[in-house]
C-alpha cells in the first residue's frame, strides 16, 4: 500500500492510467478465481433443484455435501468473463478521459456482486431488525461501491485529460 504510490510517483506514472490498466484485466483475473472456488466449494450457491445444480461429494470441499447447489461460482465466473470482454473489446475504446474504465470497472463488478448474491447461500446479514435486513452486507457494500463510481463517473467525465 505504501510502496506502490512511491513506485507509480518514482516512475511517473499517472495513477489513473495505472488503475485503468489494472481494471482492463481484473476481471479475467477475478473470473479464473472464481472457477478456484468453484473448485474449492467456497462461494456456494443456494439449493436448487435443477438440471445444472451442483452436488459437492467429496469430504474436502467447503460447500455443504450431498446438497443440489446453484453454481454461484460459474454464474460469477461467467459474469466476469463477460465484464472483461466488454472492457476490453468495448469500453477501453470508447472512453477518453484517464479513470473512467476503472469506473466503469467497479460499477460493473458492484453489479455482477449485488445480483449474484441472492443466489449465493453464504449470504451475512447484519443482526439487527431494521430496513438494513433487505439486503446482505456484501449487497450494501456494493451498492455504495457503485454510487462511489458513478460520482467518480460524473466528475471525470466534467474533466478533460
Amino acid at each position: 500500500v505504501i510502496s506502490l504510490p512511491i513506485y507509480l510517483y518514482t516512475k511517473k506514472i499517472p495513477l489513473l492510467l495505472f488503475l485503468d490498466r489494472g481494471s482492463l484485466y481484473a476481471p479475467l483475473v477475478q473470473s479464473f478465481g472464481r472457477l478456484g472456488c468453484f473448485f474449492t466449494g467456497c462461494c456456494y450457491g443456494k439449493p436448487v433443484t435443477s438440471w445444472y445444480a451442483i452436488t459437492y461429494t467429496h469430504i474436502n470441499n467447503m460447500a455443504p455435501l450431498n446438497c443440489s447447489l446453484h453454481p454461484a461460482q460459474l454464474y460469477s465466473s461467467i459474469i466476469l468473463f463477460s465484464i472483461f470482454l466488454f472492457l476490453y473489446f468495448i469500453q477501453q475504446h470508447r472512453i477518453q478521459n484517464p479513470g473512467l474504465l476503472f469506473a466503469s470497472y467497479l460499477i460493473l463488478i458492484a453489479i455482477e456482486r449485488f445480483f449474484l448474491d441472492f443466489v449465493r447461500w453464504d449470504r451475512i446479514f447484519l443482526q439487527q431488525s431494521s430496513i438494513l435486513q433487505i439486503f446482505s452486507v456484501h449487497q450494501w457494500i456494493a451498492l455504495v461501491i457503485a454510487c462511489i463510481a458513478f460520482c467518480i463517473t460524473i466528475i471525470l467525465s466534467k474533466h478533460n485529460k
